[in-house]
């Protein structure tokens, strides 16, 4: 415990110390700035001036020096463009006198060239013509005996799938004869399993169809309601037509209803025929 506040006390007064030297620093370093600033204002300017002066000086004793030496700069620029002149000439005048020497060399090589290249020509043919008739024997043969090797060879397969087949023959007919007798087999279990299920399931087979039956009557019934409550409209407009029809000519009574009679709805609906065939007055 003594020792915790010991070293807790010693961290503190190093953190102190080095916070108070590090801002003694920063103040002797503002003072020496403030200090020498008037110093060093007057030593920049110093050196600028002294820039200035310097470069003027070289200015001056560049121009003084050209001045003194314009002519012999003048002679020894002069001097030069001569000198690169002549050596142009020098060498365009040893060029066309080359070209003219080696004119009659010139025109020898490349005839040369051309003469050997037909020679090259001419014994690279010939000697491709001379290997085709060295090879023409040869070439035969080889094709012969490739045609005779081909045909050696697919008689040869003919032969061993003959010979295989010989072989296995009465393997592949017990083969397919037991594929033959294990469908017949699967295939009268099968049979033999659906009517045991039959059998054991008559009762409720017979249920089932007679729910199916009574499904479908069910429906059919209930989509004549359904179109007859559709056309419940259509019907009672043609009821009123055919009222005003009989009011204004009593021979539409004798009409005979036994293709309208479906429309008609059964509240509306007479127990006689409303439809037949019209008697001409």
């Amino acid at each position: 415990m003594r020792q915790l506040k010991l070293s807790q006390a010693w961290e503190k007064w190093q953190f102190e110390y080095e916070e108070a030297k590090r801002q003694q620093h920063m103040l002797a370093g503002a003072l020496r700035r403030m200090q020498n600033r008037k110093l060093s204002q007057a030593w920049e300017q110093w050196q600028f001036w002294y820039e200035q002066i310097k470069n003027q000086q070289l200015m001056l004793a560049g121009a003084l020096n050209r001045m003194r030496n314009l002519k012999l700069s003048q002679a020894w620029e002069k001097w030069q463009f001569e000198y690169e002149e002549a050596k142009r000439l020098q060498f365009m005048l040893s060029g066309a006198i080359k070209r003219m020497q080696n004119l009659k060399l010139s025109q020898a090589w490349e005839s040369w060239q051309a003469w050997y290249a037909a020679v090259k020509d001419q014994q690279r043919m010939l000697a491709g013509a001379l290997n085709r008739m060295k090879n023409l024997k040869l070439s035969q043969a080889w094709e012969s005996w490739q045609a005779w090797y081909e045909r050696l060879k697919h008689e040869a397969s003919l032969l061993s799938g003959a010979l295989n087949r010989m072989r296995n023959y009465k393997l592949s007919q017990a083969w397919e004869k037991w594929q033959y007798e294990y469908e017949k087999l699967m295939r009268e279990r099968d049979l033999l399993s659906r009517g045991l299920k039959y059998m054991l399931n008559r009762q409720l087979a017979r249920a089932f169809g007679k729910w199916l039956a009574v499904c479908e009557y069910l429906r059919r019934m209930l989509e004549g309601s359904a179109r007859r409550w559709a056309n419940l409209k259509l019907a009672q407009a043609w009821n009123t037509w055919y009222s005003k029809c009989v009011q204004h000519d009593p021979s539409w009574r004798e009409f005979d209803g036994q293709l309208l009679s479906k429309w008609y709805p059964l509240q509306n609906a007479s127990s006689r025929p409303t439809f037949g065939t019209r008697k001409l007055l």
